[in-house]
């Protein structure tokens, strides 16, 4: 299949089009960044705010996969919307023009808005059906960037996945194994983002890959047409305490609707509190890589 890949030499970007390589796809790369050396591939260096230039690049693609974005809201708030939100809005525009129907959305687990202080609606474990509240910026772009995605899937017809992983854990990375070695009363403070829970950046790549040809849900009456969040988590949390003790230690306030926190932790006493099963049965999924093991190893 012929995608285009944006945000190409982010920290996901990297890892993903190498998957894509060796799984056989021809690819294309759009990135701030100059053309990489030794590529065997097209490179559109720029910004997906240039909409001319976006639409050059979707020309003749199957499928789009949005990873550029801008992560930190220290660079400014005016950056930060303009990429996150025009960028997808250019990218979803430049597909309907060209007919590419297939596109996989990069969110974050961080548009639900989870990490809020004054979200009324959480409820563990948090999964797909959390309503979004998003509470600073970062979190807002990416809770429109979703809103952006499901009116285009609407109004046109396209096949939109909205992948939304947790922490992601490269392990070639010194921050992510420093971040991971603190005591968890260290993280306590940090944890309200992801609840001790990680992704393998490599599951996060077969996430993505198998979203290229998964089925969609039909709720519009097109065929296939339609847009799906969807959760990207480790089974696993990455901290030492069980998960039922983190639970009533650092957020009694959350409660349980749906499940007891024995009745989930039955068959793993560090189940994630980020609950991926959706991601699992609509794509095939398996976090492969997001081993508990692998991840205290570091």
């Amino acid at each position: 299949m012929k995608i285009l890949v944006t945000g190409s030499q982010g920290g996901i970007g990297r890892w993903l089009v190498k998957a894509l390589l060796e799984a056989g796809h021809t690819l294309r790369t759009l990135d701030q960044a100059a053309e990489p050396r030794g590529i065997d591939w097209e490179h559109f260096p720029g910004d997906v705010r240039d909409l001319s230039l976006v639409r050059r690049a979707v020309q003749g693609m199957e499928a789009v996969m949005h990873l550029a974005a801008i992560l930190s809201e220290t660079k400014g708030l005016e950056l930060l919307y303009t990429v996150n939100i025009q960028g997808t809005w250019n990218i979803l525009m430049a597909c309907e023009e060209a007919g590419i129907t297939r596109v996989i959305n990069f969110s974050s687990v961080q548009a639900i808005g989870h990490s809020s202080p004054v979200h009324t609606d959480l409820s563990f474990p948090l999964d797909d059906q959390v309503p979004k509240q998003p509470y600073h910026a970062y979190q807002t772009s990416k809770q429109v960037g979703e809103e952006i995605c499901t009116a285009y899937a609407r109004q046109h017809g396209l096949e939109i996945f909205s992948l939304r992983p947790t922490y992601v854990f490269r392990s070639n990375s010194g921050a992510d194994r420093g971040w991971l070695g603190r005591p968890d009363e260290v993280r306590a403070h940090q944890a309200a983002n992801d609840y001790w829970s990680f992704v393998d950046v490599r599951d996060v790549c077969e996430a993505a890959r198998l979203c290229l040809t998964a089925p969609l849900s039909n709720p519009w009456g097109r065929p296939q047409a339609g847009h799906q969040t969807l959760m990207l988590s480790s089974d696993y949390t990455h901290a030492r305490l069980p998960t039922v003790e983190l639970a009533r230690k650092y957020y009694p306030h959350i409660v349980w609707p749906r499940v007891t926190p024995e009745e989930y932790t039955k068959d793993n006493p560090f189940r994630s509190l980020i609950d991926s099963s959706l991601a699992k049965q609509a794509l095939g999924w398996q976090p492969v890589f997001s081993t508990r093991q692998a991840v205290l190893d570091e």
